[in-house]
């Protein structure tokens, strides 16, 4: 190939995408989240010809303080999501409705899941694409 990368190679038919807890810890305003979500869409879509679609995946809920950290970060993707006319899938209501102790259990730190959280979030994308 031309060397653009992986996407390249696989050639997808759908992209997911859920950023934003860096940003977010770097204190960067939902306007700057806004325009870095909106960059990482573009580059997806330069890179792979515009074909795939592209599932926005506003942020989680994390453990602790930053439970509630991401609302205004989802609430961003969800406009950008809007914005643009691509597809958003919410998964923060499947996690907050979790129990305390299998909600900690999906987590490998304050923010990122680990493989069960993972496993977890791979359902809920399959229950919303079988919709």
């Amino acid at each position: 190939g031309s060397g653009s990368g992986i996407l390249e190679l696989i050639n997808p038919k759908l992209v997911t995408i859920m950023i934003g807890y860096n940003d977010k810890s770097s204190q960067s305003a939902p306007d700057y989240y806004y325009g870095s979500l909106s960059r990482a869409v573009d580059r997806i879509m330069n890179v792979a010809d515009g074909k795939p679609a592209i599932l926005l995946l506003p942020p989680i809920p994390g453990q602790g303080a930053r439970y509630n950290m991401m609302d205004d970060y989802a609430e961003t993707c969800k406009k950008l999501a809007r914005d643009r006319k691509l597809e958003y899938f919410e998964m923060a209501p499947a996690f907050k409705k979790l129990p305390l102790e299998t909600f900690t259990s999906y987590f490998a730190d304050m923010a990122h899941p680990n493989a069960a959280g993972h496993e977890f979030i791979a359902q809920q994308i399959a229950g919303y694409l079988a919709r």
